[in-house]
């Protein structure tokens, strides 16, 4: 009887570890995506800036205007991956862009790794360069077959 009772110990146990051991896995895939999720939500908002732009003539000059123009410009795709709201910076005409930044993980300015800032900016045709240079080398999910 104590050996069954030991056997089954044992059974939990490696049962719990190897339980334990895939959700940390998994949660340290997903915060090696979530800046790369928070650039693609950049980017959607930057293009829905591009939008008003063509559509009002006008470029906006903050988020509660882009929810007022789409529904879809709307959480969560106004908030970065750790649940902030993004940052709109109205268009310059001096420097020729806006942008819409997240600043990371830990949502102070600056950083690096998961806690550097992200900055896209719009009109996304004439900043593709910068705004590629932003999301290269980002970990991108992987689809499981």
């Amino acid at each position: 009887m104590r050996a069954i009772l030991i056997i089954l110990l044992v059974i939990i146990s490696v049962v719990a570890g190897l339980f334990i051991w895939g959700w940390i896995a998994s949660n340290r895939v997903i915060e090696e995506i979530k800046p790369y999720v928070t650039y693609s939500r950049l980017m959607f908002v930057a293009a829905g800036c591009d939008e008003y732009k063509k559509e009002k003539g006008v470029w906006p000059t903050s988020l509660a205007q882009l929810h007022a123009f789409r529904v879809d410009l709307n959480d969560p795709w106004t908030r970065d991956s750790w649940g902030r709201d993004v940052v709109l910076v109205p268009y310059d005409e001096s420097l020729s862009y806006g942008e819409v930044i997240s600043y990371g993980r830990d949502g102070k300015i600056g950083g690096s790794g998961p806690d550097r800032d992200l900055v896209v900016r719009f009109p996304c045709e004439a900043n593709t360069n910068w705004n590629e240079q932003v999301g290269s080398g980002l970990k991108k999910p992987q689809r499981v077959p």
